[in-house]
């Protein structure tokens, strides 16, 4: 369901980010939808309170982590690129990707203490929650960060340019959504099957080393503990991202 949602939350931000709030803001927008869910869900009540409605409200909750994961990924992307130069573009395009694996660095790590903090049975019952409250401490640090960072340069330039904005926009207000343009160029429609083809090989390897393998290693196989299967994960995903900020460098 959240998976789904992506493409969409990219669609949506961006075009909040190409015609009415800029970069900066439509990142800013996005940080925000994800933090309510992700602590709503902390506080989420189990099956046995709500019965079938807890479920049903978890599947919304991971919808509207999609949506905004997706404006994120573009948002965080076009931002730095956009402030790049030819010297540091790919360099600053790794730092994104790294960041973005970073949250998951970030669970890792929170999961990991979790699990070494609390009994079985404690995160069973409630310590589950924990990780999800972490997000509510997480959240004012990322907004500062990035009401810190300097709006786009194309973005600005068309707002300093009062007149050439009101025509860009006179032009904008006649055109079809991007989206549109996007399908009714079959060079563009290529390049876009092109990289769902190329992302869906690196996604799908992903998830399956990051997020199934170690469920697969502790709890299907048993050759490990989920503590020892987070621990792994842990050094592996540092491993990744200095994989991934060295290949941008070169």
């Amino acid at each position: 369901a959240a998976f789904l949602m992506r493409p969409l939350g990219a669609i949506l931000f961006g075009e909040i980010g190409d015609r009415i709030a800029g970069r900066k803001n439509a990142l800013a927008a996005s940080i925000i939808l994800i933090t309510v869910p992700s602590v709503t869900m902390g506080m989420l009540p189990t099956y046995d309170m709500w019965g079938p409605i807890a479920p049903v409200i978890l599947i919304i909750l991971r919808m509207m982590q999609g949506l905004s994961v997706g404006g994120q990924l573009a948002g965080s992307y076009v931002l730095s690129i956009e402030q790049s130069t030819a010297q540091n573009r790919g360099f600053r395009g790794s730092i994104c990707d790294a960041s973005s694996v970073g949250g998951f660095l970030v669970a890792s790590l929170v999961t990991t203490i979790v699990r070494h903090a609390l009994s079985e049975e404690a995160v069973k019952s409630w310590g589950w929650r924990i990780p999800f409250w972490v997000s509510l401490l997480l959240a004012p640090i990322l907004y500062f960060i990035v009401g810190k960072t300097e709006e786009s340069k194309l973005w600005s330039e068309r707002s300093e340019q009062k007149e050439t904005e009101k025509l860009i926009r006179e032009q904008e207000e006649t055109r079809s959504p991007a989206i549109y343009d996007l399908f009714g160029s079959p060079f563009r429609r290529r390049q876009l099957f092109g990289m769902i083809g190329v992302l869906s090989a690196m996604g799908s390897s992903f998830y399956t080393i990051f997020l199934f393998v170690p469920v697969y290693l502790s709890d299907l196989r048993g050759v490990m503990s989920q503590k020892e299967a987070d621990l792994m994960n842990f050094f592996i995903i540092i491993i990744y991202i200095c994989c991934l900020i060295v290949g941008g460098k070169l």
